[in-house]
């Protein structure tokens, strides 16, 4: 007892640099948790807004199939521009993501070739997303059929 009454300061200065320590620990955990929280929301959102693009692709297969040059009335190629404005959205999302997104994003661009390589404009979507459209261009463009878009 007489050894707790000697050293009673410095057993309070130990408990406050404790406390201190507990609270900088608590707070670190806490912006882990909320981050991590945070990552597993987009991953969701986004797998959720491929879902619903290959629910519109399994509900309109012409537009899933079709081909850009092909398209003979401009409410077809007003409804396709829309529905691959809806996909490269959705790109958009699934590429902030990480690069094991990138095949899936590539293959259904090269599938949409004509349009890809038709339209020459793409500044409006993040690095990631022009990088892999500059990809499928580069690769398949030379042999793609090319029609007036933009």
């Amino acid at each position: 007892m007489n050894w707790l009454k000697e050293n009673t300061d410095a057993l309070q200065a130990l408990g406050a640099i404790l406390t201190v320590v507990f609270a900088i620990v608590a707070l670190a955990a806490i912006k882990l948790q909320i981050d991590a929280s945070d990552q597993l929301q987009k991953e969701q959102s986004a797998r959720d807004m491929y879902r619903e693009h290959l629910s519109l692709a399994i509900q309109n297969p012409t537009l899933a199939y079709a081909n850009y040059c092909d398209l003979g009335t401009e409410k077809e190629r007003l409804t396709y521009e829309a529905y691959i404005e809806h996909f490269l959205y959705t790109a958009e999302q699934l590429a902030a993501l990480g690069a094991h997104w990138q095949h899936t994003i590539r293959s259904y661009l090269e599938a949409h070739q004509s349009y890809v390589c038709s339209r020459t404009t793409w500044d409006d979507y993040p690095a990631d997303l022009t990088a892999l459209i500059t990809q499928v261009r580069a690769a398949q463009c030379r042999a793609a059929r090319v029609c007036a878009a933009d």
